[in-house]
């Protein structure tokens, strides 16, 4: 299997998780819808498992598995950050999206950071 690395990571805080989860290529979103995605039906969940699942075998691009998982993020109300990380630290982080309930893209980056 291929690694399928993104350019940035993905910071996603799942509901009923007290960290953030940093998602930084299509293996690891794989076992994340996988395992512990809070909604494991839906258009866009299957388009992301299967889209990370070819990503990991090289037989599409890792763009469009990140893509597909920040689609099933909104589809499931997920918030998600991107973290650009530079070399030698931490690099800017932007808010995607935060629809996540009550969570604040503030909390995302503050429990990422931890």
């Amino acid at each position: 299997m291929l690694a399928a690395t993104w350019d940035s990571t993905l910071i996603i805080l799942l509901p009923g998780m007290s960290r953030a989860i940093e998602i930084k290529d299509a293996r690891n979103a794989m076992f994340v819808l996988a395992e512990r995605w809070p909604v494991t039906y839906g258009p866009a969940f299957q388009r992301a498992l299967a889209f990370c699942a070819r990503a990991t075998e090289g037989k599409c691009s890792p763009t469009r598995a990140r893509l597909a998982l920040l689609a099933a993020a909104r589809e499931a109300k997920v918030a998600v950050v991107e973290q650009h990380d530079h070399f030698g630290g931490v690099g800017h982080r932007r808010v995607l999206q935060t629809s996540c309930g009550s969570v604040s893209s503030a909390a995302i980056c503050s429990n990422a950071a931890a």
